[in-house]
């Protein structure tokens, strides 16, 4: 465990942000450059280091380099949300690092945390990061999910398939049809699979991320609606990730969400395809990420020509 001096603190951001890229989520996106991704991964980290509440640790080389570093950060809006103290957790680990000094700095990490009040700490681990995982797993961390990123660069990439539905762009009005919907859609997630989390509190979640992306300027955000015989039966969208505050002029389009009710059975393909197709007139490419249980969504992204190009594991732990 090691004090936020100033000096560790460069040295987490310098150190750990550079030799973290190999597990960086953002790797097969092929928009970002090895030094827009080291950008990329210090400016994440260094907004989360400047969060009220944050925990810091490390375990330093001789060369004052960081090996580990842990970053627990409270999750305001979920613990009020849930009514339970939540926290996120950020770590990371080098190739060469020691084992024994990282497992005893996530030992100390997760009691301070504990001492803080949070009660339950998440994180999410690159499935390729095993030294991570078998450290957190021993740590006492339980896996609740494992999530699937997919990717589309070039509109070329868009196979198009059969249309089952109308699909429109969002229009004011179309909450109150689709909101009932979003109850009913069951999203599996990291937060339905674990007990912890009572479901309907889970399906209001989703609820309120979609009116979030309802309610952003149409700049921001792709949103449209699939209609059969002039009737709502789905919607959902993504919005606009904007990196320039950590010096990146490329954009993606991100945190997806499509919900679709009994009655819109099969329109989630003519959804992404539409929203595909809108993301790139716009000069921006797209992802999603898919929990691992979510079959259907995974065949409906395949099946447009998206690329599966990143699992992750998310981990959680009660404290």
């Amino acid at each position: 465990m090691g004090e936020m001096t100033g000096e560790a603190y460069e040295a987490v951001l310098s150190g750990s942000a550079a030799h973290d890229l190999r597990f960086s989520r953002y790797r097969h996106h092929r928009i970002f450059s090895p030094v827009e991704l080291q950008c990329l991964k210090q400016g994440e980290l260094r907004t989360r280091l400047e969060q009220d509440g944050v925990i810091f640790a490390h375990c330093m080389s001789r060369t004052w380099r960081a090996e580990t570093y842990g970053v627990c950060t409270p999750l305001a809006w979920e613990s009020s949300h849930f009514g339970l103290q939540l926290g996120f957790m950020d770590y990371a680990m080098a190739a060469d690092a020691d084992i024994a000094s990282a497992t005893t700095m996530v030992a100390g990490l997760l009691q301070v945390t504990r001492d803080s009040g949070i009660r339950h700490l998440s994180t999410i681990v690159d499935a390729g990061d095993f030294d991570t995982f078998n450290l957190l797993m021993r740590a006492g961390f339980s896996l609740v999910d494992s999530r699937h990123v997919y990717y589309m660069r070039h509109a070329r990439s868009i196979r198009s398939g059969k249309p089952v539905c109308e699909v429109r762009n969002y229009e004011e009005g179309d909450a109150a049809a689709l909101l009932p919907i979003m109850a009913d859609a069951g999203f599996i997630s990291r937060y339905s699979r674990d007990p912890v989390f009572d479901a309907g509190k889970v399906s209001t979640m989703y609820e309120q991320w979609m009116c979030n992306l309802l309610v952003k300027p149409a700049t921001d955000r792709v949103a449209l609606m699939a209609l059969r015989n002039g009737r709502l039966v789905a919607g959902g969208g993504v919005q606009r990730l904007d990196f320039s505050a950590y010096g990146i002029s490329g954009c993606l389009w991100g945190n997806s969400i499509v919900a679709t009710g009994p009655a819109g059975v099969g329109c989630a393909g003519s959804l992404v395809e539409a929203c595909l197709r809108q993301g790139f007139e716009r000069g921006m490419p797209m992802e999603f990420v898919v929990s691992h249980g979510n079959r259907g969504m995974s065949r409906v992204l395949e099946a447009a020509g998206c690329e599966h190009v990143l699992t992750q594991h998310a981990l959680r732990i009660m404290l």
